[in-house]
This record gives C-alpha cells, sequence and structure tokens, in this order.
C-alpha cells in the first residue's frame, strides 16, 4: 500500500496534502481501536476476528482503482486501515494463544521470519505489477495478497473454546480505555510510547511520500519497489545488532539514537537524485529502524508487569498509528507549501527535536523496573 497509493495519487494529479490526509484516516480507525481489538480477540476468538479482518484487506483492496471520489477513497482508507492494522493484532495474538509457553521464542522468530519476507517480496511484485499492467493489476494484487492471508486463516486449526466473558463487545471495550490511564502515570512507559511515536514517523514518511518523491524524480514502479524491498530487507539485518548496542549505549540511548540516524537518512534524500544514493539511506534508514524496534519491545517488557504487558502492548500500538497518522499528515502540509527537500529536511528536524526531548527527561527519571511479581 505505500507503493500504490502514492503512485496512483500521483497519477490522478492529487495534491501532496491530500495524499497526507489519505494516509492519515489510514490510522485513524486503528488509533481509536488498538486497545479494544485485543478484547474482541478475547470475546469473540482469534480466528474469527482474523477471518473477518482477512476478508475485508482482500475485498478493499480491489476497490481503490475504481473509486473515483475523493470522498470515496478517504472512507475506503479508513475501512481498509481498520482491517489491516488490526489484522496484525489478531494473527499475533492468535499465534500467542495457541503456542506453547516453551516453543514460543522458536515460533516468534519465524513469525518475524516470514513478515519480513513479506515485507520484502510485495514492493517488487507490486511494483512490477503496476509498471507492466496499471494501478489495477497492482491492487488487484494486492487483493489475491489478502485473499490468501483469509484461506490460509481459514485453514488455521480451531482454537479450543474459552470462558468468555458475558459482557456485551462494546463494555469491553470501554473497559480496556478505562484501565488503560494508570499506565500514563509510569515514566518510563511513558518514554516508550514517545519513543514508539518518533519511530513511527519517522516509519511514515516512508510508506507515504517515498515513493512520491522518487515518482517525481522519474523512477519506474517496479525501481521503488525494489528500493522499498532493500529498506525492508536492511530492517531484519538491524535487529541482530539490537543487543550489542544497547549494552554499549544503554537501552534508551540506543533507541534515541538509532531513531535519530533513521530520521535522518529519509530526511535529507531529497537533497540528492542519484538511485544508488538513494538506495544506501534507504538501505541506513531501514537499518536503524530495525535496530530499534526489538529494543522496544524490550523496554515495554522491561518496565511494565506480566499482567499488563497486552494492555501496553495495545497503547504501543496506537502509539504507533499514531505516528503513521501524524507523519503522512504534516509532511504533507509542509511538502504543499515548501516543496520536497524543505518538507522532508522540516520533519526531520520535528522528530529530531521530540528525541532530544525524550532524551533529556529520560535523564530524569527513575528507571528502575517494576516487580515481576
Amino acid at each position: 500500500m505505500g507503493l500504490a497509493l502514492p503512485l496512483l495519487a500521483a497519477e490522478r494529479g492529487l495534491p501532496a496534502t491530500t495524499l497526507g490526509m489519505l494516509f492519515a484516516l489510514a490510522a485513524l480507525g486503528p488509533i481509536l481501536l488498538a486497545l479494544p481489538a485485543g478484547a474482541l480477540c478475547d470475546h469473540f476468538g482469534d480466528k474469527k476476528v482474523l477471518l473477518v479482518l482477512t476478508s475485508g484487506i482482500a475485498i478493499t483492496a480491489i476497490f481503490y482503482p475504481f473509486v473515483s471520489s475523493l470522498a470515496g477513497l478517504f472512507a475506503l482508507q479508513i475501512i481498509a486501515g481498520i482491517c489491516r492494522s488490526n489484522a496484525w493484532v489478531a494473527v499475533q495474538s492468535y499465534m500467542v494463544r495457541e503456542t506453547p509457553l516453551q516453543a514460543l521464542r522458536k515460533i516468534a522468530g519465524k513469525f518475524t521470519f516470514f513478515v519480513n519476507v513479506g515485507l520484502m517480496t510485495a514492493p517488487v511484485l507490486g511494483g512490477v505489477a503496476y509498471t507492466a499492467w496499471g494501478a489495477t493489476a497492482a491492487f488487484g494484487f494486492m487483493g489475491f495478497w489478502g485473499a490468501c492471508y483469509a484461506l490460509f486463516t481459514f485453514l488455521l486449526p480451531d482454537q479450543k473454546e474459552q470462558q468468555h466473558d458475558t459482557q456485551p463487545a462494546w463494555k469491553i471495550c470501554i473497559k480496556s480505555y478505562r484501565a488503560a490511564m494508570p499506565i500514563f502515570l509510569r515514566p518510563m512507559l511513558v518514554i516508550m510510547l514517545l519513543l514508539t511515536l518518533a519511530r513511527l514517523m519517522s516509519g511514515g514518511i516512508d510508506i507515504s511520500f517515498y515513493a512520491v518523491y522518487l515518482d517525481d524524480i522519474g523512477l519506474a514502479a517496479a525501481t521503488i519497489g525494489i528500493l522499498m524491498t532493500l529498506m525492508n530487507g536492511s530492517a531484519t539485518l538491524g535487529s541482530l545488532v539490537a543487543d550489542p548496542l544497547a549494552e554499549r549505549l544503554g537501552l534508551i540511548g540506543a533507541m534515541v539514537w538509532t531513531i535519530a540516524i533513521s530520521a535522518i537518512a529519509i530526511a535529507v534524500l531529497p537533497l540528492f537524485y542519484s538511485v544508488w544514493f538513494i538506495a544506501f539511506a534507504s538501505i541506513i534508514h531501514g537499518f536503524s529502524l530495525g535496530i530499534s524496534m526489538p529494543l522496544l519491545l524490550t523496554g515495554i517488557s522491561q518496565y511494565s508487569k506480566p499482567n499488563e504487558r497486552g494492555l501496553v502492548l495495545g497503547l504501543r500500538s496506537m502509539f504507533n498509528r499514531g505516528g503513521v497518522m501524524l507523519a503522512p499528515l504534516l509532511l504533507g502540509f509542509l511538502v504543499s507549501g515548501w516543496g520536497m527537500l524543505w518538507g522532508f529536511l522540516t520533519m526531520g528536524a520535528i522528530i529530531l527535536l521530540l528525541l532530544a526531548v525524550i532524551g533529556i527527561a529520560a535523564r530524569f527519571i527513575n528507571q528502575e523496573a517494576p516487580s515481576e511479581s
């Protein structure tokens, strides 16, 4: 979607502000529903929720090239965003719930591997489809991908019957918000959530205006897909150096510096037109984001108790989508007003300022982890 939608918008001549709004709307539903998503999985079962959402991914994808009105695209983005984001929550929930504790680390490693295979494969195949046959083929490919997702969900083993809360689903969803409020009184967890926001503000650039800039300088969709694959592939390698880097710089220091490097790498992109430099900057950006991901999960685990980690991860998902929503929306206005170069540079400066505030605040906070009891 980070490749096909910007190219479709450019093809239709949509202004930068409109593209920013399109990507922001895709994150709006997940922001509102991130906490209840886990509660709904508990209530109805992960497989049932996942089957509905994966079917939604398949159906919504194929409509994009045929929706001509802006209002229709906005509505489609909200619905599709809810399906894509909450399917991610549901599939993780199924994996954790159905995997024996002693095998969880091994299965989670395989899970992450195949996630990265998907991230590396989809932009190349989608980019080739867009270059060869246009938007209809690219979004049709995405619909087919979603249909496979739904089929595999249907083939998953049924879950054991659980004792579900007899309360209506809407009450369970409301309770999840109420239970999350005290977490904001925990300074180190707030730091982790703000780092999540900064990380996804940096990542939000590459799923929105990254493809627009590359299209502006004349790169084909297939080439853009390859560059996105390099970015996503380097994130896998970045995760391998997370632990030694954290030992050297400290957990917070490693996250602040790697997110800063990722923001700088993507912000300076419009200074250059060489595809080789763009590839190099894309690899640095992806590699740095890859380092910060496992460190964030480690920090959340370290500064939360076992009985509240699901709730904290739900909050993290909200801040994830907040970054994905804020970056394209703000960048859209910046690019529209000041052009691609100054828009990118200003966005990078905003992320660096946020990271500076986080780094200073972390120095004055008691970083003692809570008891596991």
